[in-house]
């Protein structure tokens, strides 16, 4: 599955500003994030278009908590 021109557009911006604070190269950075941007895209497009919805649901219902906060509690 090709990657989404959304995702890659947004994973050329990020990995842009924020390689050299990781201390990765910008080569490797940008290989590590397109096969995770495949990755997720065909786990959650292959199912339904729903399954990316009820995603995005959850994320909002969420509040924005990060997985970190909820590893502290």
């Amino acid at each position: 599955m090709a990657e989404d021109s959304w995702l890659a557009l947004e994973r050329e911006y990020f990995v842009e500003k924020n390689a050299k604070d990781l201390e990765l190269a910008p080569k490797k950075l940008n290989k590590v994030l397109e096969t995770y941007n495949k990755f997720i895209q065909k786990a959650l497009l292959n199912e339904s278009p729903f399954v990316a919805e009820d995603l995005k649901l959850t994320i909002l219902k969420n509040g924005g908590n990060s997985a970190a906060e909820r590893k502290d509690r």
